[in-house]
């Protein structure tokens, strides 16, 4: 691995043989992208995992933690009017597992979800540092 020139620039060159539409082709995209040859390859190659972000599933998942989040409310709201209800038709331990279980049931859900937003956060921070 070669040092580092001064001034922070990489020191490895790659070199690639394209014909002229080809070249063509890479430079009309670089410039309609506002990036040079250069991020567009470390982009592509290096870090493409990271860079993909499909904006239908995006919405998807957004939608899905909607739902997760209405499904959650509802659950708890449905405690509570039982809660509220005479108090000899429900046993008090039968409440508390109930809720036991929608709590438990709603941390589960919010790690999951939590942990897709983390993930999903943390591919954009590389892709703005990226471009």
């Amino acid at each position: 691995m070669a040092k580092r020139k001064e001034g922070g620039r990489r020191a490895n060159l790659i070199r690639c043989y394209l014909t002229d539409g080809e070249y063509s082709k890479l430079l009309s995209y670089t410039t309609s992208m506002n990036i040079s040859v250069s991020d567009l390859i470390r982009a592509k190659l290096l870090y493409s995992g990271m860079l993909d972000v499909d904006p239908a599933k995006l919405l998807e998942v957004f939608i899905q933690i909607a739902k997760d989040i209405a499904r959650i409310r509802s659950d708890v709201s449905g405690i509570y009017e039982i809660l509220g209800q005479e108090k000899g038709a429900v046993s008090v331990e039968y409440l508390l597992i109930e809720l036991r279980g929608a709590l438990m049931e709603s941390q589960a859900d919010t790690a999951c979800l939590e942990k897709a937003i983390r993930m999903m956060l943390i591919r954009m921070d590389r892709k703005e540092k990226m471009l």
